[in-house]
């Protein structure tokens, strides 16, 4: 069952938010509430100016008159000037912490474990990230507007209550307590509401984003109107939910302005009955009555804005699960280091649910050694890549780089120590130069890795060259050319280690032979996941796959010659 999430949680989740702009965001707090209480010393000042001319006689002086007015002139001025000061400069601390909290957010997802990234759709990422830094921006303008207008308002009036007239406390507080009691009475439906609200938005967020990334398909297969079908229902679902909570926040706000109403209006007898006993005078009536419609004033604050600062708590709460996110970024531990020897698997098993992925798989891989990984698909070659790349954590058994175990190294710079090339390579929509250096700008090295990956070609038909945006996911390269792209980034990270998953496989055979050659004449090691075998030939050593377990091992010609699961792979390939 999820935890409820409070208001003290929230606020010390917002104290997070605001690290480094800590003083800045009490001192204009507390200058909004300064200005916050300028209307109760204006209210003062109209009593006084009617019992001024309730005793006022033809003839005599006005200058209290004109001091009152000049003090309520004065005050208003200052007030304004003041308070949009203030709340300026706490929109400025608000939209810092937006943009820092974005920030953390991308840093949390990029070190968060792939078991999570694999259960979350990506549109309900991206949903708690924007709804969450919104609510941070949106939180901060509601404090700044209603927040503290509503507190100043409740503890002002009832402060001069108590130095003014005390026996005015007792009604003004049965009516705050009947108040508040309705407001959380109702407000925990609400609560509840706008949380699956929420849940259900990020859900329908997943399904539009999932049906965009996959346009190609959907258009392809004539899947547009069963797409249109899905996504009115889910939206069906989440305006059904929505409109659940709009009728509750509506049923709250009736019932508890009709109290409010009743209760003012009882406040106003009294004062009546108080005056016509000589308790108070006249103008009185007029400030007593300004400040139980300031507390009243608060209260209703509270009921028209209660839901949107639900809202903004429950994006805050979703927000949350991704800043609490478990890293596997660990800083204080030591980086691999350069001098390493091998690479050992020694006896890993891995599942990942509960069918076995790898069984006591164990491989030793010598520095600069050039192996090639083959089998049936499913057989658990690219889990094998994942685990060396550190994405997931062995079962069972260990993988050491040199003499230490892969997870007592920081995982930085373990992946400054490989280079992986995935079947689908994964491009930005920046130019073709970019997607392969990625920040950095080493020209030379970008001319020379561009060659090696057969790149040149490609380059030559760009209209713009390598300054030639290559599209969203690279949608303007062809499948072949995208991989060569991820070679050729590979490369330029000029890591020690290059890894290969299937990352040919859309070339031409006389393009990965070329790729190929020149792959092998690099001081590195070189692990490859091979489409097409015959690419294979000249590696050191093949590693045979079958089931999550080594079948065979060897070199190109020895497996071939042998009556093993390799040379049944190769002669279906010959055959095609």
């Amino acid at each position: 069952m999820e935890r409820a999430y409070t208001w003290f949680d929230l606020a010390k989740d917002y104290w997070f938010f605001l690290e480094g702009q800590r003083k800045r965001f009490i001192f204009f707090s507390l200058l909004k509430s300064a200005t916050d209480f300028v209307p109760f010393g204006i209210a003062y000042c109209l009593g006084r100016i009617v019992d001024f001319f309730t005793k006022y006689n033809q003839g005599e002086s006005l200058t209290e008159f004109y001091v009152l007015v000049s003090l309520i002139a004065l005050a208003g001025s200052l007030q304004v000037y003041l308070r949009f000061y203030a709340k300026l400069r706490m929109y400025k601390i608000a939209g810092i912490s937006r943009k820092n909290m974005r920030v953390l957010a991308m840093q949390k997802l990029m070190d968060a474990e792939m078991q999570w990234h694999e259960k979350e759709e990506t549109g309900s990422k991206i949903e708690k990230i924007n709804k969450g830094a919104e609510s941070i921006y949106t939180g901060t303008q509601q404090f700044a507007n209603e927040g503290i207008t509503v507190l100043t308002s409740l503890f002002g009036a009832l402060i001069l209550f108590i130095v003014l007239e005390p026996k005015y406390v007792l009604f003004a507080l049965c009516y705050v307590f009947i108040y508040i009691f309705g407001e959380w009475f109702f407000n925990r439906g609400i609560t509840k509401q706008e949380l699956v609200l929420h849940k259900m938005k990020e859900k329908v967020s997943g399904k539009i984003h999932e049906s965009v990334s996959n346009i190609l398909t959907i258009k392809s297969l004539g899947l547009k109107e069963a797409f249109k079908t899905r996504t009115m229902g889910y939206e069906t679902q989440y305006y059904d939910i929505w409109l659940k909570s709009k009728k509750m926040a509506q049923l709250k706000a009736k019932t508890i302005k009709i109290w409010s109403a009743l209760g003012y209006a009882a406040f106003i007898l009294f004062l009546g009955y108080d005056t016509i006993a000589g308790v108070i005078t006249v103008g009185s009536i007029l400030v007593y009555a300004s400040y139980f419609g300031k507390l009243r004033d608060g209260l209703h604050e509270i009921t028209d804005n209660i839901t949107d600062f639900i809202t903004t708590k429950t994006g805050i709460r979703r927000f949350m699960t991704i800043v609490g996110l478990k890293s596997v970024e660990d800083g204080h531990l030591p980086s691999v280091s350069s001098s390493w020897k091998e690479i050992h698997f020694e006896n890993v098993s891995f599942q990942y649910r509960e069918e076995p992925a790898l069984r006591n798989i164990t491989i030793k891989i010598q520095k600069n050694e050039k192996i090639g990984i083959v089998g049936k698909t499913g057989c658990g070659k690219s889990t094998l890549i994942k685990l060396l790349l550190g994405l997931y954590q062995p079962k069972k058994g260990s993988i050491k780089i040199g003499d230490e175990v892969l997870s007592q190294y920081n995982h930085k710079s373990l992946t400054q120590k490989i280079s992986v090339v995935l079947q689908d390579t994964e491009l930005f929509n920046l130019s073709l130069a970019e997607n392969i250096m990625l920040g950095k700008n080493d020209r030379k090295k970008l001319e020379k890795v561009i060659k090696i990956a057969q790149l040149e070609e490609v380059v030559k038909k760009l209209p713009e060259g390598t300054n030639t945006l290559v599209g969203e996911k690279g949608y303007k390269l062809s499948g072949g050319e995208r991989q060569r792209l991820g070679i050729a980034r590979a490369l330029y990270k000029d890591a020690p280690v290059l890894i290969l998953d299937e990352a040919t496989s859309h070339l031409d055979s006389r393009t990965e032979s070329l790729l190929q050659k020149e792959l092998e004449k690099l001081d590195k090691t070189l692990i490859v996941i091979a489409h097409r075998l015959s690419t294979l030939k000249n590696v050191d050593r093949i590693i045979v796959m079958d089931k999550g377990k080594i079948s065979e091992e060897g070199t190109f010609e020895e497996l071939r010659t042998k009556n093993g699961l390799f040379a049944e792979l190769y002669r279906l390939q010959q055959k095609k």
